[in-house]
């Protein structure tokens, strides 16, 4: 691939005289490298030598070189053989005229140099070297690209002055278009480059996938709602003002002012001043009623421990039955909230009595407080009356109501779904004619319209519901085209997926189809490599958006400092379909949590650039970024051996065949559907190593990478824990929820399978933490939305992890689980790295006979090597023939007494 940066470096140099180039670039870059002293010799007495450098080198000795700068080389206008016999003259000159030395010695000098901004044609170079042997010396070539070169190494500020401030923004170094992480992590040399195939795409807003568009059905119901002030504003800012603004459609039954309307006259009832009275009114006789409840509880308390008191010591009281009939009267005034009748009959109770009269002459007795709560019962009559009254008159604070607009909602919601449907399925069949901008506009519009009912409302399972269409069930959700063709339509895009699912390798290959198609319109920034390079102890004053800026300034050469700033800043401003791309946002995050303010910021300042960000899936963040994501899906079989077959089309396209042949027989092709394991399988191959009959070394190398061998190389650390304490709580994880017949867990369950595990022994904390990183940032542990649980992704993973369990954890008792269906899958992985035929005998002890097992043993001998595979047959059909002739098919395997301690 041409360097599109490199020819506009020397189209720069190509325009400078001769003696210019030698002054202002050759002299400069000499001095860089280390020699103290270089003079300029250009002129008409030059003889052959345009400059003179010197270098001490050990042992007290001066070096001396002489450089010649000749405008001469490809694409040079001056022809060649009108200079060649000159040149050879003054390059010969070089080697045999004395330079002469500061201190008046005179010395021939010890190596001359020719120094073109041309590149030199290997014709010339022959030429000369073949006329210019003197004494076993040879003229050396700095011909452009070696200058640049050299530049680049050594004053890269030359290079900055030689372009202009456009062609500095617009010049990619290509050596960042090289994904060095994966090769590293591969202990690979060459990148993939341009391997013409690519994996199906999905989208998704938060946490909406637009896979619910192909097979759902959405209901938003009518029903009417009533919230307080406070979360109506935020009911306002968070669903009804950005619903309305996708949709364009009104979303509640009565536009906002109206409801607000409404609401505001109730309010000033609420707080006038008529209403502030009754509510006062209402307080007093609350005080008041609860004034007399209060005496008459004293009174009653007063009165059974009276009672209680005579009856215990046997007294004589004359007065007995009228308190203990009184205690029941009070009693049943409080129960009844003193109504009419109850106060009728205790008023006829008082008078039958007499106990008015009694109350006078008993005055130390307890009777006149009877009488006295006669009064106030009949006081409290009155008083709850009044307290109704001024109750149906009051107004209360009011609440908001509304309801939402369920029928128009619902249609335009299933209208979108159609024709996301309708667009997959012509982009699918290479309908050419679909406006890909539009159609990335409208997903990510109803994407996030889901979004919002889904997780923006409170209690929004009560609002908004999902049911899968019988009729659509198995419909893949899968844009089959290739990711360029989207990136190419200026709408600003995430490029979301796990580690290795193609990320950075998609990006550096759509910049460098750019850069191929002479488009000098984008800037490709490794967000990891250059966080590293910038001072983050800025003062409290600079913004995330300087930082960011500062990035952008580092990778192409310049100081980050205001002055820069601007002049970029400028540059972006004057330039339309630009594009910027962003890769490794997860990575960046983890040093400058900063760095999305500062690309929603940025993105608001130029909105002519189009922005590519590219990041790990399941990060808490990513409802912050407010662009369309796109998942990179797993290959389909076809691409897989697509994918395969390019990788090998330049080196050995007959092993091709042989590695998906091998695939095909061994059906191991669910598992390396990812671009990192699918290189990993390339890899293996090769080097030399046969394609194992167990997926247990893939999915070893996957699981070191996610737990932080990937990030190793890209000299990162995202994680506190260390690889080893990761890997070991996904074998503890797996195993627990591969004992329960769980594929999910909530985060909590998750962590309690750790704590609860004995031979897991770390503190709570750190089974907690294992927990986190194994979502965030290994991406081991995926998130189900729907369900609100994580699980391991696909059964295979679970099984695999849970395999390492059974085979490092030798308390494990593995014999019962030969007999269970579930379990098979994780034993013929078991096999692949264990010889188990000592659980024939083991199982035939236990259980006296072996065919409850047959299935899985059988299964599992297909795992091992082949040279074992016959003896392992033939044991297992002796233990078959020597079964019991007394066993019972029918016989019950139950292991309910059995706990496995999770």
């Amino acid at each position: 691939m041409e360097d599109t940066s490199q020819q506009l470096y020397l189209k720069a140099m190509q325009k400078m005289k001769e003696d210019d180039f030698s002054k202002y670039l050759i002299k400069p870059l000499f001095e860089s490298m280390g020699f103290y002293r270089v003079d300029f010799y250009g002129g008409p007495y030059e003889s052959g030598k345009d400059l003179i450098a010197f270098v001490e080198v050990p042992v007290n000795k001066t070096m001396s070189y002489a450089i010649q700068s000749k405008k001469i080389g490809e694409e040079s206008n001056t022809s060649e053989k009108v200079i060649l016999g000159e040149l050879v003259f003054q390059l010969r000159q070089c080697f045999t005229n004395p330079i002469k030395l500061h201190n008046g010695e005179e010395v021939i000098p010890d190596q001359v140099y020719l120094a073109s901004p041309y590149q030199i044609s290997i014709r010339l170079i022959d030429e000369i070297h073949g006329m210019l042997s003197i004494d076993r010396k040879k003229v050396e070539i700095l011909d452009g690209p070696l200058v640049i070169q050299l530049l680049k190494k050594h004053k890269p500020t030359l290079l900055e002055k030689l372009l202009s401030v456009d062609d500095i923004f617009s010049t990619q170094d290509s050596s960042q278009l090289c994904n060095i992480e994966l090769m590293s992590a591969l202990n690979q040399k060459d990148s993939i480059h341009e391997l013409d195939c690519y994996s199906d795409l999905a989208f998704f807003m938060g946490t909406i996938d637009s896979n619910v568009l192909l097979n759902s059905k959405f209901t938003i119901k009518p029903d009417k709602f009533q919230v307080t002030r406070g979360k109506w504003e935020l009911f306002e800012r968070t669903v009804y003002i950005p619903l309305k603004f996708l949709t364009t459609i009104e979303p509640l039954n009565q536009d906002a002012s109206s409801i607000l309307i409404k609401y505001n006259n109730e309010y000033s009832v609420f707080i006038s001043k008529e209403n502030r009275e009754i509510k006062r009114s209402i307080d007093q006789a609350n005080q008041l009623l609860a004034g007399n409840i209060s005496f008459i509880r004293e009174v009653i308390s007063e009165l059974e421990t009276s009672i209680n008191n005579i009856t215990r010591h046997k007294l004589e009281n004359a007065n007995l039955v009228i308190m203990i009939q009184s205690v029941t009267n009070l009693k049943n005034c409080l129960e009844a909230s003193f109504q009419e009748k109850v106060i009728e009959d205790f008023g006829t109770f008082i008078n039958a009595n007499k106990i008015h009269d009694l109350a006078k002459a008993n005055a130390r007795s307890l009777l006149p407080k009877i009488v006295e709560c006669f009064k106030k019962a009949k006081a409290s009559q009155l008083q709850s009356i009044e307290l109704r009254k001024l109750r149906d008159e009051y107004k209360e604070e009011p609440k908001i109501e509304y309801a939402f607009n369920s029928e128009l909602i619902n249609s335009w919601l299933n209208e979108r779904c159609e024709k996301y449907k309708v667009d997959i399925k012509a982009i699918n069949s290479g309908d050419n004619s679909v406006d890909i901008f539009r159609f990335l506009n409208d997903t990510q519009t109803t994407l996030n319209v889901l979004d919002i009912l889904v997780n923006k409302m409170e209690d929004s399972e009560k609002v908004f519901s999902k049911e899968v269409v019988m009729d659509s069930i198995g419909v893949i959700d899968g844009l089959s085209t290739s990711p360029f063709r989207l990136f190419d339509c200026q709408h600003d895009i995430a490029v979301y997926g796990s580690a290795g699912a193609g990320k950075t390798t998609t990006l550096q290959m759509y910049a460098r189809k750019l850069e191929l198609e002479g488009n000098r319109g984008v800037i490709y920034l490794p967000l990891n490599r250059f966080l590293n390079k910038v001072d983050m102890n800025f003062d409290s004053k600079t913004k995330n958006y300087d930082i960011l800026m500062s990035m952008i300034l580092i990778s192409k050469s310049l100081e980050p400092i205001r002055e820069n700033i601007e002049k970029l800043e400028l540059h972006l401003q004057n330039k339309k379909r630009n594009k910027i791309i962003f890769d490794g946002l997860d990575e960046a995050y983890v040093k400058f949590p900063g760095i999305i303010e500062a690309i929603n910021f940025f993105k608001k300042k130029f909105d002519n650039i189009q922005l590519l960000i590219s990041s790990r899936d399941c990060v808490s963040y990513l409802s912050e970024i407010d662009f369309l994501g796109i998942t990179l899906m797993p290959f389909s079989e076809t691409q897989l051996y697509s994918f395969i077959q390019a990788w090998f089309k330049d080196k050995n396209p007959a092993l091709s065949e042989v590695i998906i042949e091998n695939i095909k027989a061994k059906k191991i092709s669910d598992i390396v559907r990812t671009p990192l394991l699918a290189t990993l399988l390339c890899d293996l191959a090769e080097k030399g190593i046969d394609i194992p009959s167990s997926e247990s070394e893939i999915f070893t190398k996957r699981l070191e990478l996610l737990c932080g061998s990937y990030d190793t190389f890209k000299d990162i650390k995202r994680t506190k824990l260390s690889q080893s304490i990761l890997i070991k709580a996904s074998h503890k994880i797996a195993f627990a929820m591969h004992s329960k017949t769980l594929r999910a867990a909530t985060k909590q369950e998750l962590i309690t399978f750790l704590i609860n595990d004995p031979s897991f022994n770390y503190e709570d904390s750190t089974c907690s933490l294992a927990v986190t990183e194994l979502i965030d940032p290994c991406n081991i542990l995926i998130f189900d939305p729907i369900s609100e649980t994580f699980s391991f992704g696909h059964l295979r993973y679970q099984e695999h992890l849970a395999s390492l369990e059974l085979m490092q954890n030798r308390s494990i008792e593995i014999i019962h689980y030969l007999k269970n269906d579930w379990w098979r899958g994780s034993l013929c992985l078991y096999a692949q790295c264990c010889e188990f035929s000592i659980l024939l005998e083991e199982f035939t002890l236990r259980y006296s006979n072996i065919k409850p097992a047959l299935i899985t043993l059988r299964e599992m001998v297909k795992f091992r090597p082949e040279k074992e595979r016959r003896h392992l047959n033939e044991l297992i059909y002796n233990y078959e023939r020597s079964d019991d002739d007394y066993f019972n098919s029918s016989f019950e395997w139950d292991d309910s007494w059995r706990s496995d301690g999770y």
